[in-house]
């Protein structure tokens, strides 16, 4: 609270200083708060020519917007200098982005700090995600021809250290539609999809031995409307956070998205020798209802799991099936060190109506239909 306080009177400084600084004094045990609306309402009157009545109404706002952001324990006022480096790591994040797509043969429409609008071969979607939100982070999912690094956090170009937005989530809206499609209506229907995404959406994810984590934002909502408004999903970007992961938070970035790729990448026509058929992607949206009642008993959660597989493994072509094994574990990230995994199959995502309702749809469900989607927006090729 006191470190609250301190940002929040050294964010000001002159008439305003003083009257954000006695506010602050108001809103402590024993303020009084009737006293300094009306001795501020007659100064501000008198001095800026003000119908002292407004003024009123105003500072009464101002000092509930204010207490609710020092009681607030998710909310922190940014000092100057932070508010200074987050422009230019927004600055940077915009740049890469538009590098990042003309690499992977997309068009940028615009790109400035976390907002992208760009036009993308569908085939392409999902790694456009990984990259743009990893470099976004400050780490690399892909070889580029430029000479920065993106690192630990950070972008390093030549002896320059710059910092990226580790700590910020990002949400996407991908809208899959015929070339015939108006763009007014694509990009309205992503643009209504995202802003209810972002304030209807949270990821429920099972941790040992803390028990589920409750993970809002950071998430991309993937649209397929071949004709007009179709169908959608939600996947999460990130099923991490820095403030309890650390060091482990970089690696764990946008590792649902991979699993998108790595899915896609086994299907046609990606793959001219499928390793999956394409009824996996429908057998997935059988299993959902059983996978989101998954409790928190370990033991309950391994009977999915080996459903899972099980079902998995049915779909996989004869002349992969002896290595079956294998390709499960790396769809499902399960490779590499178990800290870096993510539990697609125990993870749900949450989606809560205006009524108030919950939907629920496991992770690994939301992957499959993902996949779906996109691989739906490719079925010209074939």
């Amino acid at each position: 609270m006191r470190l609250k306080n301190s940002l929040l009177r050294s964010s000001a400084v002159g008439e305003f200083g003083k009257l954000l600084d006695k506010a602050i004094e108001v809103l402590s045990p024993g303020g009084d708060r009737e006293k300094w609306v009306e001795e501020w309402a007659k100064y501000i009157s008198n001095n800026y020519k003000i119908a002292k009545d407004v003024m009123k109404n105003r500072l009464e706002k101002f000092l509930t917007i204010l207490e609710e952001i020092i009681n607030d324990e998710d909310k922190m006022p940014l000092s100057f200098s932070y508010h200074a480096a987050l422009s230019a790591a927004l600055t940077r994040a915009g740049i890469l982005d538009a590098a990042t797509i003309a690499e992977l043969e997309g068009f940028v429409v615009y790109a400035g700090g976390d907002d992208l609008m760009s036009l993308v071969p569908v085939h392409r979607v999902a790694k456009v995600l990984i990259e743009t939100r990893a470099h976004f982070a400050g780490t690399c999912r892909g070889k580029h021809s430029w000479e920065a690094k993106i690192e630990d956090g950070f972008v390093v170009l030549k002896r320059a250290v710059l910092p990226a937005l580790p700590g910020v989530g990002r949400s996407y809206a991908v809208n899959t539609v015929h070339y015939i499609y108006p763009l007014q209506l694509a990009l309205s229907d992503a643009r209504q999809a995202l802003d209810e995404a972002k304030s209807a959406t949270h990821t429920c994810r099972w941790d040992e031995p803390g028990g589920p984590l409750y993970l809002h934002k950071d998430v991309a909502v993937i649209m397929y409307s071949p004709r007009a408004r179709g169908d959608r999903t939600l996947v999460p970007c990130s099923l991490a956070r820095i403030s309890f992961e650390g060091k482990n938070y970089l690696r764990l970035v946008a590792k649902p998205l991979e699993c998108i790729v790595k899915l896609l990448e086994r299907l046609r026509p990606l793959q001219l020798t499928p390793v999956f058929s394409d009824s996996l992607l429908y057998d997935a949206e059988v299993l959902n209802e059983l996978l989101v009642g998954v409790t928190e008993s370990e033991l309950a959660r391994e009977f999915p799991r080996r459903l899972v597989e099980r079902i998995m493994k049915r779909n996989i072509n004869a002349p992969f099936s002896s290595n079956a094994q294998a390709i499960i574990d790396e769809v499902l990230d399960r490779q590499g060190k178990p800290q870096d995994h993510i539990d697609p199959i125990s993870t749900s995502v949450v989606y809560v109506r205006k009524d108030g309702k919950e939907i629920k749809t496991s992770l690994f469900v939301s992957i499959a239909r993902a996949a779906r989607f996109l691989k739906g927006g490719m079925r010209t090729w074939w």
